[in-house]
């Protein structure tokens, strides 16, 4: 598991990944995470012991024990689709644009595991659980480009909590002597997906076409 892997690299004093390799995993795990929102389906519990790497450097999104059924699939009509018509036009909040139910906080518990769950699964309040996912992949970000997870507490203060972006990561990163170990282009990346407010947080398919993935940055892929 992606874990594991990351265990080694800091166990050997290296931090977390090299930025190369990093955008290749995040690739992977982005285009996975996009193919389940495409189908309707949102994962709820992405992390790095539910990520498998191969030798090849392949990645495997596994667990589904918490995934949902959020929209229907990506052009699918709404007649066809899993439920019919009826059942999608009776969920009372929806976003507009992809039809996707807001999902209600279930009194047993809250998906995911605590250090990937987003400020709106905290606060106990509806939410779009593919920008959960979202949130999650921010973190996973964050967790293999610096060896360790982010301390979500300090991150979002109240005043930051209707910030389009975190803001606040910049600052955090260079108090922590850390800044200068990941390049500008994640670093904004990971203030899109980190973004507070769920609205303006950037969903997976738009964190899949960041510049810094896909590698049309210009002057901004060396570490700062």
């Amino acid at each position: 598991e992606l874990f594991g892997v990351l265990q080694g690299l800091v166990q050997k004093g290296q931090g977390g990944m090299p930025e190369a390799v990093l955008r290749e995993i995040m690739q992977q795990v982005l285009q996975a995470v996009q193919a389940l929102h495409e189908a309707g389906i949102a994962h709820r519990d992405v992390s790095l012991e539910n990520i498998l790497v191969s030798k090849t450097g392949s990645i495997r999104l596994i667990d589904f024990g918490q995934a949902l059924t959020v929209c229907p699939p990506k052009n699918c009509q709404l007649k066809e689709a899993p439920g019919g018509a009826d059942f999608w036009r009776d969920v009372a909040a929806r976003d507009a644009e992809s039809q996707e139910a807001a999902v209600r906080p279930c009194p047993r518990g809250l998906p995911g595991k605590l250090c990937y769950r987003a400020p709106e699964l905290m606060a106990g309040v509806p939410y779009m659980a593919t920008k959960v996912d979202a949130f999650a992949c921010g973190v996973l970000l964050y967790t293999l480009a610096l060896g360790s997870y982010p301390a979500l507490g300090e991150l979002f203060p109240p005043a930051e909590m209707n910030a389009e972006r975190c803001r606040t990561l910049q600052p955090h990163l260079a108090a922590a002597g850390l800044l200068g170990r990941v390049s500008p282009g994640c670093v904004d990346l990971l203030e899109q997906l980190l973004a507070p407010r769920p609205a303006q947080r950037a969903s997976v398919a738009e964190a899949a076409a960041h510049p810094w993935l896909v590698g049309t940055l210009s002057g901004l892929c060396a570490p700062m």
